[in-house]
């Protein structure tokens, strides 16, 4: 489970748009869940299915959180959408794709150029959409708030020779693809 794949490089590129790692110690016990969470039903099944097929783990059950408020431990309240979310635990995986999370660059090194595209996939299907301008321009736009996991997909875009053009906003950073349709 712990060499490259295309399963492992898509499950990464979800994690590091919209997972997240926990862990929790106390008298009784230490817990090292992944969290993965998606307003999407069928992103949540891809997740959960390349996720089994990449570790052999079984489906844990998806959860559903509500829309409404929340009020975080630092005491910020704030709106949220509808979501699908799923709790995995394993100390393993968790201490594996833990190393991606904490120095996203580090993907570069691990998953061989021919895999990188399905690495660009997962980041891209948690942080990006497609707009039109009009009937000649297509935007590929990807949004996200960590310098490093901009880095590492700028570097990605670099591998593939598309080019993009990368702008600071006051909540992150986005990433533009701008080519004609015709070209794509």
């Amino acid at each position: 489970s712990f060499k490259s794949s295309k399963e492992l490089a898509y499950i990464t590129g979800l994690l590091l748009g919209d997972g997240s790692f926990r862990y929790q110690k106390s008298k009784n016990r230490t817990s090292y869940v992944i969290v993965y969470s998606s307003k999407d039903k069928e992103l949540m099944d891809s997740f959960l299915n390349n996720f089994e097929n990449w570790s052999q783990f079984n489906h844990p059950k998806i959860y559903i959180r509500k829309a409404g408020y929340r009020t975080f431990p630092n005491g910020h309240t704030s709106y949220y959408q509808k979501a699908y979310y799923v709790q995995i635990c394993s100390k393993d995986a968790w201490k594996f794709l833990k190393k991606f999370k904490d120095n996203p660059i580090k993907c570069l090194d691990f998953f061989p150029k021919n895999i990188q595209n399905w690495l660009l996939k997962g980041l891209w299907d948690a942080e990006g959409c497609i707009s039109s301008n009009n009937l000649n321009s297509l935007r590929i736009h990807f949004t996200n708030s960590d310098p490093k996991i901009i880095r590492l997909y700028n570097n990605i875009l670099k591998n593939f020779n598309l080019p993009y053009s990368t702008y600071k906003t006051q909540n992150g950073f986005n990433v533009d693809i701008l080519k004609s349709q015709e070209k794509l």
